[in-house]
């Protein structure tokens, strides 16, 4: 957007007064269109109103722990728009989160939306692999038992290395 700061910071008047599509047009000019220009942003809401059962949604759970009740209000608008199935494979969403107590909120609220662990390994200030989060230990440690206890709550997990190293092996 034209907008600068943390969103956070922001009312949502403020973010919908910016301009959401300028910046590709600039980025982008052999894939510019004049309609990109003013485009706003759309809250989740405008999205399932726009869209409904016809899409498949992918919803990231930010920062949870910064705004509270996230996951009361995101379950209420997917049962508003009949977005969550009688079982994970006829939900129309799946949501992933780097937060451990996010998903487990989710699940304990209902256990029909498929959940995914993000993971996020990087090496620390001893060049050692940790997870970010703390969920599982380095990965050549990582266990089965690691891995049970993540299915209690969520139906797959999303590893990310960051390695600015080079070595994506390190015995």
């Amino acid at each position: 957007t034209n907008g600068t700061g943390e969103v956070r910071d922001k009312t949502l008047s403020e973010i919908k007064s910016l301009d959401a599509g300028s910046w590709f047009n600039k980025a982008y000019p052999e894939k510019a269109k004049q309609e990109y220009v003013g485009q706003k942003v759309p809250t989740l809401e405008e999205i399932f109103q726009k869209y409904g059962r016809s899409m498949k949604y992918y919803i990231e759970t930010k920062s949870p722990d910064v705004y509270p009740g996230m996951e009361e209000k995101l379950l209420a608008l997917l049962q508003k728009y009949n977005l969550v199935g009688q079982n994970m494979s006829s939900s129309r969403v799946m949501i992933q989160s780097f937060s451990k107590d996010s998903l487990k909120k989710i699940h304990s609220m209902n256990e029909n939306i498929p959940l995914v662990q993000l993971l996020w390994y990087y090496p620390n200030e001893n060049n050692e692999i940790v997870e970010w989060s703390g969920i599982t230990h380095e990965p050549k440690s990582v266990t089965n038992d690691d891995f049970q206890e993540i299915k209690k709550y969520a139906a797959g997990i999303g590893p990310n290395l960051r390695n600015d190293n080079g070595e994506l092996i390190i015995d």
